[in-house]
């Protein structure tokens, strides 16, 4: 049996890094995006801008002064510096494209890759029994 040799396994690392990294979950972001979430914000400590009140709540004092409270937060944290801003920006990134579609092409790369790696094999055989490469 054959094994994969050393350009191979290199190729072989790098698609299966990408396919753990980048492949989302159903409803899910994908490890990379999760990562870089989690490092924008490692404690949890930035505001995070409410969804717009709902209409039944617009009769309640308190409820809107809270909304209130929790929006002027957002945006003094975001006009405080340019740094704040690409944190929060971070931590709010999502994959870019939808689940269905990375996954699909997460799937094209690794058949591409698995061509690579197929055709690395059989340029290094022909390197090793000293046969002319097609």
């Amino acid at each position: 049996m054959a094994h994969p040799n050393k350009h191979q396994w290199r190729v072989i690392w790098a698609i299966a890094l990408v396919l753990l990294l980048f492949w989302p979950l159903e409803g899910a972001r994908s490890l990379a995006v999760k990562t870089v979430n989690f490092v924008a914000d490692p404690l949890s400590n930035l505001p995070v801008l409410p969804p717009p009140l709902p209409m039944g709540l617009g009769d309640n004092a308190d409820a809107v002064i809270r909304y209130d409270q929790q929006v002027t937060e957002y945006y003094e944290a975001w006009d405080s510096s340019p740094w704040i801003r690409v944190r929060i920006r971070l931590r709010d990134w999502r994959d870019p494209l939808d689940a269905t579609t990375e996954r699909q092409l997460l799937v094209a790369f690794a058949v591409l890759g698995a061509l690579l790696v197929w055709r690395l094999g059989g340029r290094d055989r022909h390197e090793d029994d000293g046969t002319p490469a097609e």
